[in-house]
């Protein structure tokens, strides 16, 4: 009767496993690259909003607390929310420069495609670029670059 039970435990976890896994949204893969000059500060992650905080959940590995001039720190984020969608928002400041990234995917409806956005906001004289640089309509993964001076 034990056995039974830790046999039926097993397999409920593991089904739990498998159905987490199985209804992930799509994965956007990003790279961050510190274009500043090679006096210029260190470019530190931050997560001030819930949507960063989500992100920073969701990525693997974790994004690297700070990233030096001339350097890159890629990471990949999956929502285990949704089947269908994915979002990322992430935040870089060096010193008083500071850059809000954004980037989602939106399943389309109907006959209308599915859609990937990206947008950059820049504050304190940074220059801040978010580029898709790779999109996949049979999975609906998607690579974005993110670009900081």
């Amino acid at each position: 009767m034990k056995i039974r039970k830790i046999t039926l435990a097993l397999l409920a976890v593991g089904s739990l496993a498998i159905s987490a896994t199985a209804y992930a949204g799509p994965p956007v893969n990003i790279t961050f690259k510190h274009l500043g000059a090679s006096n210029s500060p260190a470019a530190e992650y931050t997560i001030i909003s819930q949507n960063e905080s989500l992100t920073y959940a969701y990525s693997s590995p974790k994004p690297r607390e700070s990233v030096d001039p001339g350097d890159i720190d890629a990471y990949t984020v999956t929502n285990t929310l949704s089947p269908t969608i994915n979002m990322a928002a992430v935040r870089y400041r060096m010193g008083s420069k500071s850059c809000e990234f954004y980037t989602a995917y939106v399943p389309g409806v109907g006959s209308m495609p599915p859609t990937w956005s990206k947008q950059a906001r820049s504050s304190g004289g940074a220059r801040c670029q978010a580029n898709i640089t790779r999109t996949n309509f049979n999975d609906h993964s998607w690579d974005i670059e993110f670009t900081m001076r």
